[in-house]
């Protein structure tokens, strides 16, 4: 593994903070903000990317759980349910995209954000 530089440091301090402080305010995954941001910033591959960006995020979830948790936000009843998915889920999910080429990943990648913004852009509008 080659050594980062000071810059590449304080890019990655600043893009946890943005991602953190935006997980914990709106329940984002972090991945959605940083694996593009790895990606640009840090000119990570799409790969290490998304696996550095799910260290990441199975941290910054702790502090924010436990936040959610004291003012009593969170709906144990379907988180419990939730998390019982994910811990199916995520092995297969990072099964498959360690099998795909990275342009694929890439690809695949990039459908999501733009299906996830079409659906929110169109509920949204709707709302109004």
């Amino acid at each position: 593994m080659a050594a980062i530089k000071k810059s590449q440091n304080s890019l990655a301090i600043l893009t946890g903070v943005f991602a953190g402080g935006l997980s914990g305010l709106l329940g984002l995954g972090g991945g959605i903000i940083m694996v593009p941001l790895f990606r640009r910033w840090l000119r990570l591959p799409i790969k290490n990317a998304v696996a550095t960006s799910l260290i990441c995020v199975g941290c910054f979830a702790v502090p924010g759980t436990i936040t959610h948790a004291i003012e009593n936000g969170i709906d144990w009843r379907f988180a419990l349910w939730l998390t019982a998915g994910v811990v199916v889920g995520a092995p297969l999910g990072s099964k498959m995209a360690l099998k795909m080429s990275d342009k694929k990943l890439q690809r695949v990648f990039g459908l999501f954000l733009a299906a996830v913004a079409v659906v929110y852009g169109v509920g949204e509008l709707l709302a109004l």
